[in-house]
């Protein structure tokens, strides 16, 4: 166990570096994949469920909203508008809020076998939203502003699940995206004008392909290794009205796990490693254990830590359903100069 500490204590360290220019769309990336990092290690099986729902919300959130929808809508007068908008952003100024939303509904398809290979195919369909916006006066003290990125994704298609005579196991997904997003700054005259933080004009633009996700679990006795591509394009199509802010490179994941068991429990400790273009090698360390019981029994901890949050994340994988409650706390605030709201989250799956 203590090479374990030594060895997250080490890239959690190296992963503490910010650099002090903020990107939105960047920072957003960095979260989505963390987020996306956390829906696996609840083991909900989203792509494999007749219905998924996984919605994460910062703390304070809805507070800023229904400010800011007061503060235009309480007077009529423009300058007065302003001044309470300006009030509303100074009050939350260098904070960072976030919003996920995934929603995934499927169907199995027949089992078949090829050899010595067992192959558990299903359809699905999803739709991701996420957003990120950041309030601060970095261009003018005196003029606080809200810098905005939204993602939308809708996709359709194919996942299946390779099994052979040993743990090891193959996932492939193959699936249709489009993906809209927008990435704005508004001022306090901007909102205080159109009575919100950003427009959804420019959602109207879309990035269509093919993608795939690809993953290898590779199980030695009690270590396990997982080796993953999510997002990778395969064919751009040619309808596409936009390249999109996000961009078009897949994120790659490597996590080394290690089982210990007990007479009454399981102890799983893991370590991983997720890189996309936009973030460093560092942000995307991270490492902790997951808590079970050897007996029949559904509950089980998940805790987590990288260089900017722990994660707690209490779970129950039932039979019939799998529901779990996510905590992401910043430990390091502020976080290139910006405050970083706790994280809550609520993900609820029905397995095949």
């Amino acid at each position: 166990m203590t090479k374990w500490i030594l060895i997250t204590l080490f890239l959690l360290s190296v992963s503490n570096v910010h650099s002090a220019v903020r990107d939105e769309s960047d920072r957003f990336k960095l979260m989505y994949d963390r987020y996306g990092i956390d829906q696996e290690l609840k083991g909900s099986r989203r792509y494999s469920s007749y219905f998924s729902l996984d919605i994460g919300l910062s703390s304070g959130i809805r507070e800023i909203v229904n400010d800011i929808s007061g503060a235009t809508e309480n007077t009529s007068n423009d300058i007065q508008k302003e001044l309470n908008v300006v009030k509303v952003l100074t009050k939350n100024l260098n904070t960072e809020k976030m919003i996920f939303l995934d929603l995934i509904t499927g169907a199995p398809l027949p089992f078949f076998k090829l050899g010595r290979v067992a192959v558990l195919p299903s359809i699905f369909f999803g739709t991701n939203v996420g957003a990120s916006f950041t309030i601060h006066n970095s261009n003018d003290p005196l003029a606080p502003e809200a810098q905005t990125y939204i993602k939308m994704d809708k996709k359709i298609g194919f996942n299946s699940t390779l099994h052979w005579d040993t743990d090891d196991q193959v996932g492939v997904r193959l699936y249709y995206m489009i993906r809209q997003d927008i990435e704005a700054a508004a001022s306090s005259s901007d909102i205080a004008g159109d009575g919100e933080i950003v427009g959804l004009d420019g959602l109207k633009k879309e990035l269509k392909g093919y993608y795939t996700d690809l993953s290898y679990t590779q199980v030695n006795g009690k270590s396990s290794y997982l080796f993953e591509i999510k997002e990778l394009l395969l064919y751009k199509d040619s309808s596409s009205t936009t390249n999109g802010n996000f961009g078009q490179r897949p994120m790659a994941h490597v996590r080394y796990r290690n089982k210990i068991k007990t007479e009454k429990f399981i102890f799983s400790p893991f370590v991983g490693m997720h890189i996309r273009d936009g973030h460093d090698f560092s942000d995307g360390a991270y490492g902790g254990i997951d808590f079970d019981f050897v007996e029949d029994i559904a509950l089980g901890f998940t805790g987590k830590a990288n260089g900017d949050f722990l994660t707690f994340i209490p779970r129950g994988n039932f039979n019939h359903f799998h529901v779990s409650y996510t905590l992401k706390t910043a430990f390091s605030n502020p976080q290139s100069e910006i405050w970083t709201s706790s994280i809550h989250a609520l993900a609820l799956s029905v397995p095949f």
